[in-house]
């Protein structure tokens, strides 16, 4: 009995050993996404937004895209930067970075979506695709009013990562 929970425990260690040790060697995408709204003299209202991508993992993300196309182009128009970028590598530890600036168009409610940002592991064919949002653990929809000018999220539970 005692030999058979120890054989159990040694084959469960060492699958876990070898899951984490194929798992290490591949990029880790890390986000973050920035929006402010900026009253400009002339009374037009400027939204500069900025995305930093890092790289924790260990190896080299290849084919990186970013793409933050949701905002509309009745309430917003592009006036400095374009809304998706690629760039052919991001290596490990690395850290890229992109900005845009809009102008709003109307005053009322948005509901910001997250940007994508895809990439090719140097091991697998198929682009990765990693949604990047404000908070690591949650889905929130970034939601500004430019009534009053303010920014603030409306948050549901992230099930899956994509």
């Amino acid at each position: 009995m005692a030999r058979s929970y120890l054989i159990f425990g040694l084959i469960s260690l060492l699958l876990v050993s070898s899951s984490l040790g194929s798992s290490v060697d591949v990029p880790f995408i890390v986000a973050h996404k920035r929006a402010s709204l900026t009253r400009l003299k002339s009374g037009a209202e400027h939204v500069s937004v900025s995305v930093d991508i890092y790289n924790q993992g260990s190896s080299t993300a290849y084919d990186v895209i970013l793409t933050d196309d949701s905002w509309p182009q009745d309430l917003f128009e592009v006036v400095s930067g374009n809304t998706s970028i690629s760039w052919e590598r991001l290596d490990a530890g690395g850290l890229l970075m992109h900005s845009f600036e809009l102008e709003g168009k109307a005053k009322g409610l948005f509901y910001g979506a997250p940007a994508v940002i895809t990439f090719r592991i140097p091991t697998k064919a198929a682009l990765q695709v990693w949604i990047c949002n404000n908070d690591y653990f949650s889905w929130g929809w970034l939601i500004f009013d430019l009534l009053t000018g303010s920014w603030f999220r409306k948050h549901t539970q992230l099930q899956s990562c994509l």
